[in-house]
């Protein structure tokens, strides 16, 4: 994928109904950082064999803009356990009436979180080895609240990240 490849409109979708095989989204090459903007990122099936991650010793951001009265629910891992898969931020900056889930608790990227507009539902438990937050919905990185909504989903969740409240947040 080069930079900005995709179409802003897009809903990337990974996996397939099937459940046989995960789809990969890899944003950086060895020579640079790309950052994208879509639409919303989604699973077909279970999507738990889906990844979205850096590739790029710098950090790459993926925008997810959800459309107004639209849900999205991605299921897969953001990050991974090969060089620079955990250098990913991710940026939600959606409409106030549109919903983007996030329901893994296999994401392991270390870049920020940021929710400036729209709906970020948190669908996943997040997972500890010996006290330290190894990963979760939100990866293991700062979650920077900047606005909009910040929900719960499927129960009540825990966010253990470092959280950074702006005073423009509400």
């Amino acid at each position: 994928l080069t930079a900005a490849a995709l179409p802003t409109a897009t809903v990337v979708v990974l996996s397939d109904t099937n459940n046989d095989s995960g789809g990969q989204l890899i944003l950086g090459t060895s020579a640079a950082t790309q950052n994208q903007t879509v639409a919303g990122l989604a699973s077909a099936g279970t999507g738990t064999t889906s990844i979205v991650n850096g590739g790029f010793s710098g950090t790459s951001t993926l925008t997810v803009n959800v459309a107004s009265g639209s849900s999205v629910t991605y299921a897969g891992a953001l990050g991974g356990a090969g060089t620079n898969q955990n250098n990913l931020n991710l940026t939600f900056n959606g409409s106030t009436t549109g919903t983007e889930t996030l329901s893994s608790t296999a994401s392991t990227y270390t870049g920020t979180t940021t929710l400036i507009t729209g709906n970020l539902a948190v669908g996943a438990a997040e997972t500890f080895n010996t006290g330290t937050l190894t990963s979760g919905p939100i990866g293991t990185g700062t979650f920077i609240f900047n606005g909009g909504t910040l929900l719960a989903s499927g129960g009540a969740r825990n966010i253990d990240n470092v959280i950074l409240l702006n005073n423009n947040a509400t």
